[in-house]
């Protein structure tokens, strides 16, 4: 029988009944403290739970205690890939989505709820698991999106023109122009909005998401892009601060409280 208990955001264990004796010894798991083993269905204090645990141990040789795991009970650590299931972010588990709390980006199993929401509290949150997307892997995205935005423009003007050809009016001029100026900031909105990348973004690896991790609406991928500009006017200071800033974040990040990170 294994035996784990929560301490600083960390899962400890596994542990045999001797080592958790011993932690109750120490002092390191107390009434409130969460713990978990085989049987039970989610992480309860210890006070709910004892009958489960093995009593403090009699004097023995002191035990180290067991290094923090990353992974829930062993079945977890390798899941394989289901149809309709959903990996929980904390224990790496997969479980059907019906059985799961969300959290911005992430998925969270109903064993590691308690935990999790602890880690929150504590400080511990999404934000130290993001990778943050640098400078030069952003430019690289920018420069494909660039390519694919003219090629698009190209297209778009061109074809009122082969439609209104031979019409003195200027009317197919105007109807190229017009979708020339709107296809850039329709092709940001749609595809942040819906998939949290831009075509370029996604061809690299990167998203674009609130600081909680959680999707950018349609309206704040639209307010981005005014922010973006405003970024770039004194000799585009606010985007080279990304390759400053600890959270990779340009001033249009910060305006609209949004981070670029790596998949």
């Amino acid at each position: 029988m294994s035996y784990y208990y929560a301490k600083g955001g960390d899962k400890i264990g596994p542990l045999t009944g001797e080592e958790f004796g011993l932690a109750l010894d120490r002092g390191d798991v107390g009434p409130s403290t969460l713990v978990w083993t085989s049987g039970m269905d989610n992480w309860k204090p210890f006070a709910d739970a004892a009958s489960l645990f093995p009593a403090r141990s009699p004097s023995a040789p002191s035990v180290p205690a067991a290094s923090p795991v990353s992974a829930y009970p062993a079945q977890a650590e390798n899941p394989v890939s289901q149809p309709g299931k959903q990996a929980c972010a904390e224990c790496g588990g997969l479980f059907d989505p019906d059985d799961m709390v969300r959290h911005g980006a992430s998925w969270i199993c109903a064993g590691c709820k308690p935990l999790f929401l602890q880690k929150l509290r504590e400080g511990v949150g999404l934000r130290s698991a993001m990778n943050y997307a640098g400078f030069w892997i952003r430019v690289a995205a920018y420069l494909l999106d660039w390519v694919i935005n003219l090629v698009l423009t190209v297209v778009v003007t061109f074809v009122p023109g082969l439609l209104f050809i031979g019409d003195d009016s200027g009317i197919g001029g105007l109807i190229g122009t017009v979708l020339g100026a709107i296809i850039g900031p329709a092709y940001y909105v749609f595809f942040v909005g819906k998939y949290a990348a831009t075509p370029g973004k996604m061809a690299i690896g990167l998203k674009i998401v609130r600081s909680d991790g959680s999707r950018v609406s349609y309206p704040r991928a639209f307010a981005r892009i005014f922010a973006l500009s405003l970024a770039a006017i004194p000799l585009g200071a606010g985007l080279i601060a990304v390759g400053f800033d600890p959270e990779k974040r340009g001033w249009h990040d910060r305006i609209c409280d949004t981070r670029v990170i790596r998949k």
